[in-house]
């Protein structure tokens, strides 16, 4: 039914295999017999519901909660608990024959807490109340009690309780200690949430075939709508397979509490102008009373606006006359870097020249400096090499004028 997949296959770039695979099947049946059975029309191919458990039996798969392995100690607990009771609201009563008259009016005195007890004289009558038995009976308990935490893997540092750790670091270790060992529940259960989640995606993809517009909210309650189905290829739900992700955070009282401790520990890291930057973002993730007075006056002193207002006129008109201040600013320096750089090439250029003329200026130096006949002597020297100079250079240009019309003449005679 797949287009697509048709095309690849006749143009040979797949081919189709059979494989065996486990398919989810569908029945309608009462008492009186089967009234559907066929395939699950579900694209997930999956059970219809998601199975949130703690822990599964190796022996025969059976799944079973955290409360299981501290059934025993807490019925022990709740009988030793019994037990004390039973011995703290009971009396015993030994005497002899005959030392009172009525044994059920003796058995409902010693029951009030104001009991008289009168008896016949010369004769022994004794309350046996076994009070130390209760002692070793709660005592029994408290062990019962230490066990159901033990088992369970929550510690007194989770709980929040007072210990002989002293240290944060001693605390924090027995914190983890207990995470530890509840960590597997927890993993259990957003495997659970996560599988959850991924049927009603595989749903969505499936049925979702009617054009929709969703309503989306951010962290400060600003919203928009997202269309789906409306005609274009990225919005088409249906054609999509997306993945369903459950991540993790650090536990905190809220989410928005930890996002901000953290922030504070990065921005005491930071330079201080980078960190007065961040404070009006800092100060909006905390539950603080007048957060966003404080929010307005931090943006204010630092110029930083909210990313989620609409500009106003006057916010509009002042960004464009920063806009129009920095590009003069930015054709400014292009000018001063253009002058600059004219400036070094006219430099450089009378360094060249001066650089060029250096020897005729030492020797102009030096014909000064001469007197008398050194002077016609010196000019005589200069005179007879440039004249020198002269000759060689016609009688070169002589020579070559000749090999000019020897070279011209050559290809005449040929021709003759």
């Amino acid at each position: 039914a797949n287009q697509v997949m048709r095309a690849a296959v006749e143009g040979e770039l797949c081919h189709i295999a059979e494989q065996q695979q486990m398919q989810v099947r569908l029945a309608i049946f009462t008492t009186a017999g089967l009234l559907y059975e066929g395939r699950s029309p579900y694209r997930h191919n999956r059970f219809p519901y998601t199975l949130m458990a703690a822990y599964q039996r190796n022996r025969d798969g059976a799944y079973y909660g955290m409360v299981r392995g501290i059934r025993d100690p807490q019925d022990a607990f709740n009988k030793r608990m019994s037990k004390a009771l039973y011995v703290l609201s009971t009396n015993k009563v030994v005497m002899e024959r005959g030392a009172v008259k009525d044994k059920e009016r003796l058995r409902e005195e010693i029951a009030r807490p104001d009991a008289i007890i009168e008896y016949e004289e010369g004769k022994r009558l004794e309350l046996n109340v076994d009070r130390d038995l209760a002692a070793a009976h709660l005592q029994l308990a408290d062990v019962d009690a230490r066990m159901i935490q033990d088992v369970s893997g929550v510690t007194d540092e989770n709980l929040g309780r007072k210990t002989n750790a002293t240290s944060g670091v001693a605390i924090e270790a027995r914190q983890d200690q207990g995470s530890m060992a509840t960590s597997e529940l927890f993993d259990n259960l957003r495997l659970a949430f996560q599988f959850h989640g991924e049927l009603q995606l595989s749903l969505m993809e499936q049925f979702a075939t009617e054009q929709k517009q969703i309503r989306v909210t951010n962290a400060k309650g600003g919203f928009e709508f997202q269309p789906i189905n409306d005609g274009l290829p990225e919005n088409n739900l249906v054609r999509t397979k997306a993945d369903f992700i459950v991540s993790e955070q650090d536990y905190h009282a809220t989410i928005r509490q930890a996002q901000t401790q953290m922030l504070f520990e990065l921005a005491a890291k930071l330079p201080p102008d980078i960190a007065m930057g961040m404070l009006d973002l800092i100060i909006d993730l905390m539950d603080v009373p007048n957060k966003d007075e404080l929010v307005q006056r931090v943006r204010k002193l630092t110029g930083q606006r909210d990313p989620d207002a609409e500009q106003t006129p006057e916010e509009i008109a002042e960004q464009e006359a920063k806009q129009q201040e920095q590009a003069e600013q930015n054709e400014l320096a292009k000018r001063n870097a253009i002058a600059e750089v004219e400036q070094k090439e006219a430099l450089a250029e009378q360094a060249r020249n001066a650089a060029q003329l250096q020897p005729v200026i030492d020797q102009l130096e030096h014909l000064m400096k001469l007197q008398g006949k050194e002077y016609a002597l010196a000019v005589d020297q200069l005179e007879a090499k440039f004249n020198a100079q002269l000759d060689s250079l016609k009688a070169a240009v002589r020579d070559n004028q000749a090999q000019q019309r020897l070279s011209q003449s050559k290809p005449a005679r040929r021709a003759k």
